[in-house]
């Protein structure tokens, strides 16, 4: 019985159970219980006139009342490649960043996360969930909530970041309809991330895509009414972008 909870519980066996949909995980936060730092994948631009701008809590200070806490924000590109750390030191309890080209250095999209540390706590995890607004052509921001649990790091300090938290099955056979009709807008654009630790194969609207391992990919989706996705993933979850005249609504599907 000890060697088969052992393998029911081991990636591959996870895998197996979430393809033929026996005990399925979706979001596996074992062993991540206490001493964690967990951020969402949130987007950003610098594309086609975009800025982004993040708001975020001092989560620590907020619910622990630690005071003089750090914050890490690591910056991918769409490939998933490392561009930029930026430590803030001593956060506020209510912080403000725009991102455009002159932080990220370059026009283009791709996805960050949000660490805290401290090390006054042992016992509790946290999740930064906060919010990402975005400008098109200097609009006024739409703001978005955090969507999907992407990584987790230690709150100790270490650089090294873990993906993972979503889980996958061995199938594309995770299906569901946007709750959304989009034939009344401009254009329609959908931004994806994969946060998970193994390739994602998603279909969308009859065409075929995929995902490596941190990779963005924003798709244009024009002229569609209702929208299907079918994936391997668990849990994929796009942000729209809905474009009609000089307005922008971005929100998570």
């Amino acid at each position: 019985m000890k060697i088969l909870k052992k393998i029911i519980q081991s990636e591959f066996g996870v895998k197996f159970r979430n393809s033929i949909k026996f005990r399925q995980i979706i979001v596996n936060l074992k062993n991540k219980e206490n001493n964690y730092s967990i951020s969402d994948a949130f987007p950003w631009r610098t594309d086609n006139n975009f800025k982004t701008f993040f708001r975020f809590l001092n989560i620590l200070e907020h619910f622990f009342n630690l005071k003089n806490s750090n914050a890490k924000i690591y910056f991918f590109d769409e490939n998933g490649e490392l561009i930029k750390i930026k430590e803030i030191k001593n956060i506020s309890h209510n912080n403000d960043m725009i991102i455009d080209k002159n932080l990220i250095g370059k026009e283009g999209y791709g996805s960050f996360y949000i660490f805290h540390e401290t090390s006054e706590i042992d016992n509790n995890s946290i999740r930064n969930s906060c919010y990402t607004g975005f400008s098109y052509n200097d609009s006024l921001y739409s703001f978005v909530h955090g969507n999907t649990m992407g990584a987790y790091k230690n709150f100790n300090g270490d650089e090294n970041l873990e993906r993972g938290i979503v889980e996958t099955s061995l199938f594309r056979n995770n299906s569901y309809f946007v709750q959304k009709k989009f034939k009344d807008y401009e254009k329609v654009e959908f931004f994806f991330n994969n946060c998970s630790k193994n390739k994602i194969n998603f279909e969308i609207q009859n065409t075929r895509y995929s995902l490596e391992i941190g990779q963005s990919k924003i798709i244009n989706l024009n002229q569609s009414d209702l929208v299907r996705l079918k994936s391997n993933s668990m849990f994929l979850r796009p942000i729209a972008f809905l474009y009609k005249k000089n307005f922008i609504d971005v929100f998570h599907c």
